[in-house]
């Protein structure tokens, strides 16, 4: 299941595209990842899973979005967005 966040009466353009991204993010997983795989390689150790978890959602979104310019803009600017309210 994609969740998104619960939109208000006007979202910014920026909330919007964060929204894009998620649902597109959502969709690449639903499509490109497996999970019994994904579990089955996934290591033990707790940064050695974080690393690997990391990794296999840009797998995922750099197969996905491969040749779909508009859905590689949506991830850009979702990246973008949350860099932007970590400073």
């Amino acid at each position: 299941d994609v969740v998104l966040p619960p939109l208000n009466e006007s979202p910014s353009d920026a909330m919007r595209e964060v929204i894009r991204g998620l649902a597109d993010f959502g969709a690449l997983f639903a499509k490109h990842h497996d999970t019994a795989t994904h579990r089955s390689h996934r290591p033990a150790a707790s940064n050695e899973a974080t690393l690997f978890d990391t990794l296999e959602a840009v797998r995922v979104e750099a197969v996905g979005s491969e040749h779909l310019w508009g859905v590689k803009h949506n991830l850009y600017r979702r990246y973008e967005q949350q860099l932007m309210q970590q400073h």
